[in-house]
């Protein structure tokens, strides 16, 4: 593992697009910083990627359980890719915590560098403008570690809502 330090701050795509330029393997695959991979995260991403799948989207599970607020946010947030959702062809509701092979990611270009969230949906947007599906794959799983009081969910929640309401 490398560790790069920028000298100065960058958003998540920026983060991510200085990743790739650093990266040398034929897979990318991005982790949201407030995740947890789990055992299997990279050997189940390359299972799903060696059976010719050019993008492969993880399920979600809550990192912090016995906190009601992130169980809330979990539902709120991430209905479509909870533990234990099918597999199958993710479109856009389940097209996040993604791994890219490096041809898909030529075509698709950057991410965005100015956003603060929801460079995976601009990206999976571009995605399906190159004719690419994201697959869903349940054995690839991160857990989110959600807010752990009411007042956490709901600032996290009203944040969502005005960021909703400026699109």
């Amino acid at each position: 593992v490398h560790v790069i330090e920028s000298p100065v701050r960058l958003m998540p795509g920026g983060g991510r697009n200085l990743g790739m330029t650093l990266a040398r393997g034929d897979i990318v695959a991005f982790l949201e910083g407030d995740c947890i991979a789990r055992p299997g995260w990279i050997r189940n991403r390359v299972a799903a990627h060696r059976a010719g799948h050019d993008a492969v989207a993880s399920t979600v599970a809550v990192a912090n359980p016995e906190k009601a607020a992130a169980r809330a946010t979990a539902f709120l947030c991430y209905e479509n890719r909870l533990e234990g959702a099918p597999g199958g062809p993710a479109g856009l509701p389940r097209s996040y915590g993604l791994s890219l092979t490096r041809e898909v990611l030529n075509r698709a270009g950057p991410f965005d560098e100015a956003l603060r969230i929801e460079e995976d949906t601009l990206m999976a947007e571009r995605l399906r403008e190159v004719g690419v599906s994201a697959w869903f794959e349940p054995s690839v799983c991160i857990q989110h570690v959600g807010p752990t009081s009411l007042r956490g969910l709901l600032r996290e929640q009203a944040s969502r809502g005005r960021r909703t309401a400026r699109n």
